[in-house]
């Protein structure tokens, strides 16, 4: 089984397999793709019942064009709450943490660090993470804290 999108091509084959009757595992099998993709494809992209394939194209790239928390993150005023926290010490992981324990807003923390790369906050805010964006090279192994030469009993 593939791991791609649907493509219009597939779409009206799952259109003209459901026109014949076929159930979601036949017309998987027939396409090339799980069934419980085909199942969601039918149920997310019906209108009223019915699956047309270009409706269900559409409905695909407008969801694809909107896709993307940081872009829907752009001038936003969750933003401030985001940089004022990270300047107060927070990580992203506890800005994440936080926000969903309280319910204020649900942000990955992926996301938080996904913003600070595309710089859309206001102030360089790589200064304000603990590690500052550094990370250790590659193969580097922490020594701190190990007896050497110890023998295991």
């Amino acid at each position: 089984m593939s791991h791609k999108h649907f493509t219009i091509e597939d779409r009206e084959s799952i259109f003209k397999y459901l026109a014949l009757g076929f159930k979601n595992i036949e017309i998987a099998r027939r396409i090339g793709k799980d069934r419980s993709s085909v199942g969601r494809e039918i149920n997310r992209n019906s209108i009223d019942g019915e699956y047309r394939p270009n409706k269900a194209q559409i409905l695909y790239s407008t969801r694809k064009k909107n896709c993307g928390a940081s872009k829907k993150l752009e001038n936003s005023i969750l933003l401030l709450d985001i940089q004022d926290k990270l300047e107060e010490g927070w990580t992203p992981e506890q800005i994440s943490g936080r926000a969903k324990d309280i319910g204020s807003f649900n942000i990955s923390f992926k996301t938080i660090y996904l913003v600070i790369k595309k710089d859309l906050l206001l102030e360089d805010t790589v200064e304000f993470l603990p590690r500052k964006g550094k990370r250790k090279p590659n193969g580097a192994k922490e020594t701190r804290g190990t007896i050497p030469d110890k023998k295991m009993i």
